[in-house]
C-alpha cells in the first residue's frame, strides 16, 4: 500500500536551525518544494530555533495562502525575553542566536501567551491543532498534562484552536493522552520505527479510542534518512549498537528491492491508526525524494522479514 501526499506533515524543527543554520533562502525553497509536491499540513512549535521556524512558516503561508493549509503548532515552552536582554547562543539543539528563552509553563496564563505569540508569528487568526509539548518532560508530568489541556480547552471553545493534541516521545505519555476525552491527536516522535516499535500498543488503543495518530521522526532523527547509516539517533550521536542494527535493517531491506529511508517512512505510515506522517527536510531534493518514497514499490514480504531481526535497541538514552 503506498501513502498518500495528503497524508505527509511536512515538519519544520529543520527550519529553526537544528543542529546547524539553514538561511531563509534555503528555509523558502523547502516549503516552495513541499507546496508543489502537493504537502499541504505544516506542523511547527515555539521551541524550534526560539520562533524561527514558526515565522518562516507565517511568511511562507502568507503568500500561498493560509486558508489552505493545516497548520500545527505547540504550546508548553513558553519563549519570555531573557532577563538581562542580551541576544545569546541558544543553549539547545537549534543553532541560533536570541533575546529570547524557554520556560517550562503549561498554566493558563502561559498557554494563552504562547498561542498568542504563535498566531502573531504564523500571521494567522486560528490553529488547526495545538499539541502539549512534551509535558512528560516538564517538571510535573501529571499537572501540566491536565493544566495544559484545560487551558486550551476555551480556546478551543472560541474557534481559535481546533484539534487538541499532545506532542511526546514517550510511550507512557501517550497512553495518558489517549485515555483523556480531550485529546484528539497525538504525535509520537521516534517510537514507532524499524528501529523502535515500543508505541505499536498504543497506536493500537489510539485507533480505538478515536485518537488521531501522527507519528515523527521516522528517520529516527537522521540514522535511518540514508542507505549509508550514521549521525544522530533520538537527537545523539549513535551509538555501535543501534548503528549495528539499522545497517542489519538496510541488508535486508536490499535484499527485497527497497532502501533504508524508504522501509522506514512506509514502516512507520502502515502503523495501525497512523492517519499522517511528520517528515522534516533539509532541501527540497529532501522533500521531493519523501515524496518520491511514500509511492515507491515495496515488495510486502519485507516487513515479515524485518519483524524477525533482534529485539529492538530501544529509545536513545
Amino acid at each position: 500500500m503506498t501513502l498518500e501526499v495528503g497524508s505527509i506533515t511536512l515538519g519544520t524543527a529543520e527550519m529553526g536551525n537544528l543542529f546547524r543554520v539553514m538561511p531563509d533562502a534555503q528555509a523558502r525553497a523547502v516549503l516552495d518544494a513541499a507546496w508543489e509536491c502537493g504537502i499541504r499540513s505544516f506542523d511547527t512549535a515555539p521551541h524550534y530555533g526560539l520562533g524561527l521556524a514558526e515565522q518562516r512558516l507565517g511568511a511562507f503561508l502568507g503568500t500561498v495562502g493560509r486558508e489552505r493549509a493545516r497548520v500545527s503548532t505547540k504550546v508548553g515552552r513558553l519563549l519570555v525575553p531573557r532577563p538581562d536582554g542580551r541576544a545569546v547562543p541558544d543553549t539547545d539543539i537549534f543553532a541560533v542566536t536570541s533575546t529570547l528563552t524557554r520556560r517550562w509553563d503549561f498554566s493558563d496564563a502561559g498557554v494563552r501567551a504562547s498561542v498568542e505569540q504563535s498566531l502573531e508569528r504564523l500571521g494567522t487568526d486560528r490553529l488547526d491543532a495545538v499539541y502539549l509539548h512534551d509535558p512528560d518532560e516538564s517538571p510535573d508530568p501529571p499537572g501540566a498534562l491536565h493544566s495544559g489541556l484545560s487551558a486550551l480547552a476555551p480556546l478551543h471553545a472560541a474557534g481559535t484552536v481546533g484539534v487538541l493534541g499532545v506532542g511526546t516521545k514517550s510511550v507512557a505519555q501517550m497512553a495518558a493522552a489517549a485515555a483523556d476525552d480531550r485529546v484528539g491527536e497525538v504525535m509520537v516522535a521516534g517510537r514507532y520505527t524499524v528501529l523502535d516499535r515500543s508505541a505499536r500498543g498504543e497506536l493500537v488503543r489510539c485507533s480505538r479510542a478515536g485518537v488521531r495518530v501522527a507519528v515523527a521522526s521516522v528517520y529516527a532523527s537522521g540514522l535511518l534518512a540514508s542507505d549509508e547509516v550514521a549521525g544522530t539517533y533520538g537527537y545523539r550521536t549513535a551509538g555501535p549498537d543501534v548503528v549495528r542494527r539499522a545497517r542489519r535493517v538496510a541488508e535486508v531491506c536490499h535484499r527485497y528491492g527497497t532502501d533504508l529511508p524508504t522501509a522506514a517512512l512506509r514502516f512507520a505510515a502502515q502503523g495501525p491508526g497512523v492517519a499522517s506522517v511528520v517528515l522534516g527536510a533539509r532541501s527540497p531534493e529532501q522533500v521531493r525524494q519523501s515524496v518520491a518514497r511514500a509511492t515507491a514499490p515495496i515488495d510486502p514480504a519485507l516487513w515479515a522479514a524485518l519483524e524477525e531481526l533482534e529485539p529492538d535497541p530501544g529509545p536513545a538514552r
